[in-house]
């Protein structure tokens, strides 16, 4: 599969390119629309001037003959939203399985060359935040009459107790609506994706955003903007699928954030929403936004287990940039104790989830102006906190951090990245806390500690010995 990705990696071409040689007129040719204007970067309220067009091609052996470009008046789709939805990065080498991927960066590749996609969604971001950081701004600033925004919240305002679904939720989006409309432009709902969530005491689907969606959708009815029901139909996806088979539609490791698969099949229902429910809209300028809707450029299907990519076997002990030397390099004062919250810090770097400045009020001592308030945010949104270290709703950040603490931060970082070694007991099952027990089994197999279980679970750790173990995770 050949993919030329333009902007912040926004898919604009899916497919097999033929040979140069035996393509029309040697050559192989294809046109795009792209929009560019300012943005606001994540975890910032500054405006930043973007005036870039950047191109990706993945191939193997890509090669541009020539690259035209032309100013062009076209209406703009703008995207509002959180992380499901958002432009994200991805590592190299390229693999669309182990890539994070909002719904927001493939919906391009469903639409018509002469409509532009805009994508503001930001990792984190409430109906609250996306005004109150300036993304809105943006739009404002640049949309005109006749343009399109599309509304993607319900992930991070569920956090928050004044953002309840039939709460601040709704009245952030009655207010979107009102102000999109007294500008000219065209304002759209969309119920907010489906987590792969299930209970584990009888295996039914667990549905953390069925009140978000049922709110969504009455608002929509109540002021007559097309709602775009992706909750429901992202929610069958994963239903026909099942856990596991859902799972290779998503990041490793993750429930709620897709991986390029599986944002490219929600882009597609989005996509067929539009063509829907706007198709049959009263509003003719409705109706030409679902004229633009193309069925994509077929099928991306994964095949077989989604593992992150491993080095060729000549290249097994040779260290990668981040490790070794230079990983966590900067870190200082290496003989002094780590408290939990710099412990989570290194563990976020280790393992190169993504940053936050958000942070969303899940424990009582954790408040949001604090330096640790974004990390601590980032690895309860990546899983490194097992609730088995959470007392009376505190998480106490600047308490030491114990060995056995770290590992379990360290273990479910680790996870997150690589396949964990098959299960089985160690010499400390005795000796650690019931919760630990299994990150503990997982750190033995992972040469973390002394096979002959001399290694004390219950002892502060220093920040070197920290970084010691970071570096040994090798992710």
């Amino acid at each position: 599969m050949d993919q030329p990705a333009v902007r912040r990696r926004r898919l604009a071409f899916l497919g097999a390119v033929p040979d140069a040689s035996q393509a029309r007129g040697g050559m192989f040719s294809h046109t795009m629309t792209v929009n560019v204007c300012d943005i606001v970067p994540r975890g910032q309220t500054k405006v930043y001037e973007d005036r870039s067009l950047d191109i990706t091609l993945v191939a193997a052996r890509p090669r541009i003959q020539a690259l035209y470009i032309e100013e062009t008046d076209c209406p703009t789709l703008y995207i509002a939203g959180d992380s499901t939805v958002t432009d994200q990065s991805a590592a190299y080498p390229y693999a669309p399985g182990t890539s994070y991927s909002g719904w927001g960066q493939m919906l391009s590749a469903y639409l018509k060359e002469g409509i532009a996609v805009s994508n503001h969604a930001h990792s984190g971001l409430t109906t609250d935040s996306f005004r109150r950081e300036g993304h809105l701004g943006v739009v404002e600033q640049y949309g005109r009459a006749g343009d399109y925004i599309l509304f993607q919240f319900g992930h991070n305002d569920q956090k928050l107790a004044e953002l309840k679904a039939r709460e601040g939720y709704r009245e952030n989006l009655l207010r979107y609506i009102k102000e999109s409309r007294e500008k000219g432009m065209y304002p759209l709902l969309v119920t907010p994706l489906a987590r792969n969530t299930w209970k584990g005491n009888d295996s039914t689907y667990n549905d953390l955003l069925e009140e978000y969606a049922a709110s969504c959708m009455e608002v929509g009815a109540e002021t007559g903007v097309p709602v775009l029901d992706l909750h429901g139909e992202s929610m069958a996806f994963i239903l026909e699928k099942g856990l596991e088979g859902a799972k290779p539609y998503f990041f490793p490791g993750d429930y709620t954030h897709s991986n390029d698969y599986g944002a490219y099949h929600m882009a597609g229902l989005v996509a067929a929403q539009i063509g829907s429910v706007c198709g049959s809209h009263p509003d003719p300028a409705y109706r030409f936004l679902a004229s633009c809707v193309t069925e994509g450029f077929g099928p991306w299907e994964p095949a077989g287990e989604i593992v992150p990519l491993s080095k060729p076997e000549q290249f097994k002990d040779v260290a990668d940039p981040e490790e070794g030397a230079t990983l966590l390099a900067g870190t200082d004062r290496l003989e002094e104790p780590v408290d939990r919250a710099s412990a989570l810090d290194m563990v976020i770097k280790t393992a190169r989830f993504f940053p936050t400045n958000v942070y969303n009020d899940m424990y009582t001592d954790v408040v949001g102006h604090e330096w640790f308030a974004g990390t601590v945010e980032c690895a309860w949104q990546n899983g490194l906190i097992d609730p088995g270290m959470v007392e009376n709703d505190c998480f106490y950040p600047e308490r030491p951090v114990t060995l056995e603490e770290f590992l379990v931060f360290a273990v479910n970082g680790y996870k997150s990245r690589k396949k964990l070694p098959e299960a089985g007991s160690c010499i400390y099952d005795e000796t650690c806390a019931a919760y630990a027990r299994p990150y503990i089994q997982a750190a033995c197999r992972l040469g973390l500690l002394p096979a002959d279980g001399s290694g004390n679970l219950g002892r502060i750790l220093t920040r070197g010995e920290a970084v010691e173990l970071c570096r040994r995770l090798k992710i």
